[in-house]
């Protein structure tokens, strides 16, 4: 387990090929072992995207030993899985990974699988904001474990010197300050990029939900001279159900 700071985490990569349309099923066992209550997520992925994403929280300072389980389709042909554990709640936590195992199978005869039905939970939303801002909207509830895709186009202008940061999640409480990567690997963190030029920029992101939400929330943060502003057009969020 690696550690860095208040941020520890660890993972493997395994080269291998299968093609798209093939089942899988994953397996590994989990254990915890930490200062106190605590939560750490677990994360399996290809090079095309996450396949399993989930969250085990200790309320003691022991979790016993669990088997995971995950099993799907494969929506594109891939070349390697990718086990990331990630405990972000600070040093002293000891995660054990065992017996990780990645299965893929070629459909029997006749297999004919339910099909992904996309919804569209946000249509075309449009925002604008000033400067740093901090909003949360409702949306109709997202599924633990619930793939989703979030789309939209960006419009940023900046005054000189000025630097802004766009911070996109579900259910989140804005912290300022913090980079991207801190922001992304905590609960409910979808979208962060910083800007110090203005422009035209595109979002898209497609993953998997680690809990359920009932909000989109938008934060903005900008350092510099005032006069910022950020507009999110044509946003859509479109999960699969």
């Amino acid at each position: 387990m690696l550690r860095i700071g208040q941020y520890a985490y660890g993972f493997l990569t395994q080269n291998f090929a299968a093609m798209a349309g093939t089942n899988y099923l994953i397996t590994f066992n989990v254990s915890m072992t930490g200062p106190g209550n605590g939560y750490c997520t677990f994360r399996g992925s290809t090079n095309n995207y996450d396949m399993n994403n989930r969250r085990f929280t200790s309320y003691s300072e022991i979790l016993p030993p669990t088997v995971v389980y995950s099993s799907g389709t494969l929506r594109s042909d891939v070349t390697w899985f990718n086990m990331l554990a990630e405990c972000p709640q600070g040093p002293g936590w000891t995660v054990t990974l065992d017996d990780i195992a990645f299965y893929s199978y070629k459909p029997s005869p006749g297999y004919d699988p339910a099909p992904v039905v996309p919804v569209v939970i946000v249509a075309g939303a449009s925002y604008s904001y000033a400067n740093s801002a901090f909003q949360q909207y409702n949306i109709p509830t997202v599924l633990e474990a619930q793939s989703f895709t979030l789309t939209a186009d960006l419009q940023v202008a900046l005054p000189g010197g000025t630097r802004c940061t766009l911070q996109l999640g579900f259910q989140t409480n804005p912290f300022s300050g913090s980079d991207c990567d801190t922001f992304t690997s905590f609960r409910g963190g979808i979208f962060c990029q910083t800007f110090s030029t203005g422009g035209s920029f595109p979002i898209n992101v497609h993953s998997e939900t680690d809990y359920s939400y009932n909000s989109l929330d938008v934060m903005l943060s900008c350092y510099g001279s005032s006069g910022s502003t950020l507009t999110i057009n044509n946003l859509y969020l479109t999960v699969n159900t």
